[in-house]
């Protein structure tokens, strides 16, 4: 059975691969979308990884958990304000 941390992971890596694709080929302010999203998925999955841990299988301590959503959390707004003002990422 997939959990939904597995599933917010997926689906920020996807986003993360969209975003490098996109950059690559010129899109680049939908590449800065798609890494924002990508960053907001990291978060989510972080937070959860805090709030519901499996017993046996959290491999990090919490506040390197922790650390990882503060670090999504700044690639969100980074991201999001440079699709926003169609700024493309450097």
């Amino acid at each position: 059975m997939v959990t939904t941390r597995e599933v917010f992971a997926a689906i920020a890596g996807l986003c993360f691969l969209g975003g490098a694709v996109a950059a690559r080929f010129d899109r680049s302010v939908a590449g800065s979308w798609l890494f924002a999203a990508g960053s907001a998925f990291a978060t989510l999955w972080s937070l959860l990884s805090i709030g519901l841990p499996d017993p046996g299988t959290r491999a990090l301590s919490a506040e390197a958990y922790l650390a990882m959503a503060g670090m999504a959390v700044t690639g969100t707004i980074y991201y999001g304000y440079r699709a926003a003002s169609s700024d493309p990422p450097t």
